[in-house]
């Protein structure tokens, strides 16, 4: 009895440490692949005919779009993480109430 109230305290919390390293990729994953869209988008204005007015606006526009998807990206990430440590408090609530259950099995099998 014992042990798999440790057991499954233990595979809870495995659980919330993958969520939480495959959030940390997707991050790493996205954060690398918006710079890389607008380094290119930049690279490619710049070596573009244009006038320089033109190639300014140009830019402006990609900064403009570059700023909100990364707004996007932050509020995404905000409300993930917001998720995570709901998950984590009742991973962590779970595992008390698991442990407060196992004393309470051993006080009574030993008679304490």
């Amino acid at each position: 009895m014992e042990r798999s109230v440790i057991r499954n305290a233990a595979q809870g919390l495995m659980r919330n440490v993958r969520t939480n390293q495959l959030f940390m990729s997707a991050k790493s994953t996205l954060t690398v692949a918006l710079l890389t869209l607008t380094a290119g988008a930049v690279l490619g204005l710049m070596l573009a005919p244009s006038s320089g007015k033109d190639t300014r606006k140009k830019l402006m526009k990609k900064a403009t779009s570059a700023k909100d998807a990364l707004d996007c990206l932050v509020e995404e990430a905000t409300d993930r993480l917001s998720e995570i440590k709901r998950h984590a408090k009742e991973a962590q609530s779970h595992a008390r109430d698991m442990a407060s259950e196992a004393r309470s099995t051993v006080r009574s099998a030993t008679g304490a």
